[in-house]
């Protein structure tokens, strides 16, 4: 991740590649997804949580509630409180 003035300010790593970089709608966190997983970072680049999913197809923050919502091919996941 960068900052507004192009200075490096964090490195996301995942095992495989990334398909997908969502911000939280609050700007305080960030998610990246993969086939295998989606990873749920903080703006200084330390993960604060996986889900390890396979199949992943859809993620989305919910503006309503704090969730996280994981649609993977075949069953929809709704995760704790972010």
């Amino acid at each position: 991740m960068w900052n507004l003035q192009g200075q490096l300010i964090a490195t996301l790593k995942h095992d495989d590649g990334v398909s997908k970089v969502i911000f939280k709608p609050d700007g305080k966190s960030v998610l990246t997804t993969s086939y295998e997983n989606a990873k749920l970072w903080n703006l200084k680049g330390q993960e604060i949580a996986t889900f390890k999913n396979k199949h992943l197809e859809k993620a989305v923050f919910s503006l309503m509630v704090r969730r996280l919502l994981l649609l993977q091919v075949i069953v929809l996941q709704i995760l704790a409180d972010l």
